[in-house]
């Protein structure tokens, strides 16, 4: 019964307002087929915008997230190897050892008076080690920190390959749906 209740609402809306409505209803087939071309249009720059984050064209988003990614993961594998090397340098400043002659004192009615000498050695760069070690440290950190972002640029590739995915599905669709508006005007 509801839909015979509509059929009489429609009806009497043609009757009341089918002065107005008959030129949009006599342009309809042009604008369908206008529509239809719009969407086909739209459709295929969602395609090509898909194809560019999913990876299908030359020069896709993921290949160059994943290129920057890559080359971040390097730096960080470069910024080991020097701290490696820093603290190897610490090492070797701090095996350096200087031969000295101290002498050995006793207290003779309160007064220090040389009683002998006594050969020993130095290392004069002790202090430079611990900041080679420092040095090193902190390039291990940027390093970690380069391969944290090294990650996070792969998850952005990862959203972006989802998004390339999304889009090239809505493409299909809007140019399904334009190529059938354009051939109602048919």
């Amino acid at each position: 019964m509801s839909s015979f209740s509509g059929f009489w609402r429609a009806l009497k809306a043609l009757w009341q307002w089918g002065d107005q409505l008959a030129p949009f209803l006599e342009t309809m087939p042009r604008n369908l087929a206008a529509a239809g071309d719009a969407m086909v249009i739209g459709g295929e720059g969602a395609v090509r915008a898909g194809q560019a984050f999913n990876g299908a064209t030359a020069t896709s988003m993921q290949q160059m997230l994943e290129a920057v990614a890559a080359a971040v993961a390097s730096c960080n594998q470069e910024l080991d190897a020097v701290a490696g090397q820093l603290e190897s340098a610490g090492n070797l400043l701090n095996q350096v050892a200087i031969p000295v002659i101290e002498p050995t004192t006793t207290k003779i009615l309160g007064v220090d008076v040389v009683t002998g000498l006594k050969p020993t050695t130095m290392r004069p760069f002790g202090v430079v080690d611990h900041e080679l070690e420092a040095a090193a440290g902190s390039l291990r950190d940027a390093g970690h920190a380069l391969n944290a972002s090294a990650g996070y640029l792969r998850a952005v590739r990862a959203t972006l390959q989802d998004a390339g995915q999304e889009l090239d599905h809505l493409g299909k669709a809007l140019q399904e749906s334009g190529q059938a508006l354009q051939q109602v005007n048919d």
